[in-house]
């Protein structure tokens, strides 16, 4: 059964609350069991989610997709349908196809490959993806364009099982063991995680060993990482590339690696900032953005922070004014990323935290440091009065453009300046609502600044 979940935004409103980092654009989930595993972005418009909720009474048992041809303002969702099976990986395609993998939750279930070409309506088995084994596992799916992707699944017969396609899964092709290290006596991959940048594929496994394929799954070789499990109870993290061979390892004990060499070695290193511990990945075309979620290590504070230096330093996102927790967050560029997550410090009359879908704030790159772009001396830029029912005095050091958008991101007032250190900003002709400042100053640096007009 198919249901749809209109959720309409008034664009431009008090009632949509935005950040710095982070924009509101619309409460996905209004049933509170209701559990998000991936995001797969398509598009700055199409966005699916993998995610599980509750049907006929049965909780967390019964998983569903979601998707979004409009940036998240309007979702439509339901149910995969598919009998005692769990839903591990999702890669969309278009707004009409996408791929998941399932997992047996009982001996009734069914391990493998499914998709849709008809916006989620139905979902069909992929039957040359082979998992069919007591020992098979389908971890994650993996697609660079319509034709070529990739399924890993946990080894049976000494072989970790590895597919390729180049015909988007009518046909899928096992990987010779001959091409693929032999495990280690009960290794095992786990679902999720794995990263791709370009034709390079890795994926950890629970002895903290990373499988590496320079050539999109035809031929793979295996390092050691600093951890001993991906995925353990006393010991785990997980690992993002910044290209094919630069990237970072984050511990749960807030321990940080970085490797040069595609994760052949790994160097310790001791940052700066506010470390999280749950999630780490890097931003996509940025200079050196990464970004990471989890616990901090002074008070276990849930929360997420950045980068913009490749991880030496990390700056923490729970000073923002509505701080916000994601714990699924996924990027396709420095412009385009979207979270899952709540308000840190804004839960119901029930004490329970809403579920919200956020988009990052900076469709035009007015997000400061996401591409590296040099930032004002910390609080500079000041914005009195803030709110305002009409004129706004903006005041910063050697001020050289100013860009006003909306939570949108629609542009509406531009102007450049021979460098000046106050601006009388007029939005007395500006609907009420919530508005972004971009200041340019003469030493190349940025800053966004939040003004509500009331």
């Amino acid at each position: 059964m198919i249901k749809k979940i209109l959720l309409l935004i008034l664009l431009c409103s008090t009632a949509m609350s935005a950040q710095s980092f982070w924009t509101e654009v619309s409460n996905i989930f209004p049933d509170p069991s209701y559990y998000v595993g991936e995001i797969s972005i398509v598009d700055a418009d199409n966005v699916w989610i993998n995610g599980r909720g509750s049907q006929d009474g049965i909780p967390n048992q019964n998983f569903m997709w979601s998707r979004s041809e409009d940036g998240g303002v309007t979702w439509v969702s339901g149910y995969y349908n598919i009998p005692n099976s769990a839903v591990g990986s999702i890669k969309a395609i278009s707004a009409t196809t996408a791929y998941i993998t399932t997992y047996e939750l009982n001996e009734n279930g069914i391990d493998g490959v499914w998709f849709t070409s008809d916006a989620g309506t139905t979902w069909t088995q992929q039957s040359t993806a082979v998992f069919n084994n007591i020992d098979s596992f389908a971890n994650s799916v993996y697609f660079w364009n319509a034709n070529e992707g990739l399924v890993i699944g946990d080894p049976v017969d000494n072989s970790f099982q590895i597919y390729t396609t180049v015909n988007g899964g009518t046909d899928w092709t096992p990987i010779a063991p001959a091409a693929i290290p032999t495990p280690i006596p009960n290794e095992y991959a786990y679902v999720l995680n794995y990263d791709v940048k370009g034709n390079t594929v890795w994926f950890g496994t629970n002895m903290g060993r990373i499988f590496k394929s320079n050539d999109r799954g035809l031929n793979w070789s295996v390092s050691q990482s600093p951890l001993t499990d991906f995925g353990g109870a006393d010991n785990s993290g997980n690992f993002t590339f910044k290209n094919e061979n630069e990237g970072l390892l984050v511990s749960r004990a807030f321990e940080q690696w970085r490797t040069t060499d595609a994760g052949v070695t790994w160097t310790s290193e001791v940052p700066t900032g506010v470390i999280r511990n749950f999630h780490t990945e890097s931003v996509p075309q940025t200079n050196n953005t990464y970004f990471q979620f989890g616990e901090d290590v002074e008070n276990n504070e849930r929360g997420s922070s950045y980068s913009t230096d490749g991880g030496q330093h990390w700056i923490d996102l729970n000073t923002e004014e509505d701080p916000v927790y994601p714990f699924s967050v996924k990027f396709q560029s420095g412009t385009v990323g979207f979270c899952i997550g709540y308000y840190i410090n804004n839960p119901n009359e029930n004490g329970v935290f809403q579920t919200k879908f956020f988009r990052l704030t900076d469709p035009l790159n007015r997000l400061v440091g996401t591409l590296g772009v040099r930032a004002f001396d910390k609080n500079q830029a000041v914005v009195t009065p803030n709110p305002t029912t009409g004129k706004a005095n903006i005041t910063a050091a050697g001020i050289t453009s100013i860009t006003i958008t909306d939570v949108t991101g629609k542009v509406i007032f531009t102007k450049e300046y021979s460098p000046v250190d106050a601006i009388n900003a007029d939005l007395s002709h500006f609907n009420n609502g919530i508005y972004f400042a971009r200041l340019a100053n003469v030493r190349g640096a940025s800053e966004t600044i939040r003004i509500v007009k009331n």
